[in-house]
């Protein structure tokens, strides 16, 4: 969507898994690719140039960060159960901010990068202060 927003003129578009979009440029397969999750920061060594930062256009057009995903609940939820769910949500939050290194061995085994470096700059996106901001977007 945000390659779409950005380059409305492009027609030929080709979805790859984003673990492939990489090797597909390497290969000569695509001109350019959008890519994400650790790849942000390993494609020079790979070879490749950046053209634009995706976050850094959407946060130009939009004020705001590039909407990733989210965590919801249905409102026929008893509001109790959905405040407790926030609560526990939260607190997961700061246990992850007091304690950086307690998911270390989880991402080791799902990170398709292993640098220690690049795993800690991946978690740095998704558990940080706009983390705790965001999420108190009321229930």
């Amino acid at each position: 969507m945000l390659f779409s927003i950005a380059w409305p003129e492009v027609v030929n578009k080709t979805e790859y898994l984003f673990s492939e979009i990489e090797d597909a440029v390497l290969r000569g397969e695509a001109d350019a690719g959008l890519i994400i999750h650790e790849s942000r920061f390993t494609y020079r060594k790979k070879g490749l140039q950046k053209i634009a930062d995706m976050g850094e256009f959407w946060e130009k057009l939009t004020g705001l960060p590039v909407p990733l995903g989210l965590i919801v609940i249905n409102r026929r939820i008893p509001p109790e159960t959905a405040l407790a769910v926030n609560r526990i949500i939260h607190r997961s939050i700061e246990f992850a901010f007091k304690n950086p290194c307690s998911s270390q061995e989880f991402v080791s085994e799902n990170a398709r990068e292993m640098e220690e470096d690049v795993m800690r700059r991946h978690i740095e996106l998704y558990v940080n202060n706009y983390s705790v901001k965001s999420f108190y977007k009321r229930l």
